[in-house]
């Protein structure tokens, strides 16, 4: 027997007292599945105690993305559509009352506010802003907060740390981050600036997070 045969039979010995080590347990050698089917994923986020949305999707308050329509898809689909502010206040007591009369209290229902605009709040109100860092936006906030603290209180839009330590000092549940970032947002394009962020990028204070828990989308 030459020198590379022999090395080859020990090669292969070695190899299939390996492979006979490794099989000695059914489970070195099953097929295990790595994926989940749908109805298996829960997607549902909770916002407070009393609502919960069943995916972690909810529309842009901008009067190109959401009114009735596609606030009653939303709720349909299992997030949240929050109605602009742009409206007549007719016409959001309009929508609200369509919503409100098809989906009562069983689907969480929002709109969303200006800095001078009207105190009607429901489930979820959204405090909206292209620049959420500003006296105008905090005093409104802390005012709704005061006013009623049982609404879920979103605020925005912010791109750093402080902006969101701000809002949520004046009694924001939660914030919107980044500044134009939206695909049909005339934000950069009017103003010149704008900032897109992602939440560990606008909130570097990690103690913030953990002492009150806050939360973020």
């Amino acid at each position: 027997m030459t020198l590379l045969q022999n090395h080859l039979q020990q090669s292969s010995e070695s190899k299939r007292s390996d492979y006979e080590q490794s099989t000695k347990n059914r489970n070195n050698i099953n097929i295990w599945r790595c994926f989940r089917l749908p109805s298996e994923v829960n997607t549902s986020v909770k916002l407070t105690d009393k609502i919960t949305i069943e995916i972690p999707v909810i529309s842009a308050a901008m009067d190109t993305v959401t009114e009735y329509e596609m606030a009653r898809a939303m709720i349909m689909n299992g997030g949240i559509g929050v109605l602009h502010k742009n409206a007549s206040v007719d016409s959001i007591v309009e929508s609200l009352e369509k919503l409100n009369k098809e989906f009562g209290d069983t689907k969480p229902i929002a709109t969303s506010v200006g800095v001078s605009t009207t105190d009607e709040v429901l489930d979820v109100l959204v405090v909206d802003s292209a620049h959420g860092h500003s006296k105008g936006i905090g005093e409104m906030v802390s005012k709704i907060s005061k006013r009623y603290p049982n609404v879920f209180l979103i605020a925005g839009n912010i791109v750093t740390g402080a902006a969101a330590k701000f809002l949520i000092e004046q009694g924001a549940n939660a914030v919107k981050v980044g500044v134009g970032p939206g695909a049909i947002c005339t934000t950069r394009v009017v103003t010149g600036v704008g900032a897109g962020c992602e939440i560990n990028g606008c909130i570097n204070n990690r103690w913030w997070w953990n002492e009150t828990n806050w939360r973020s989308y």
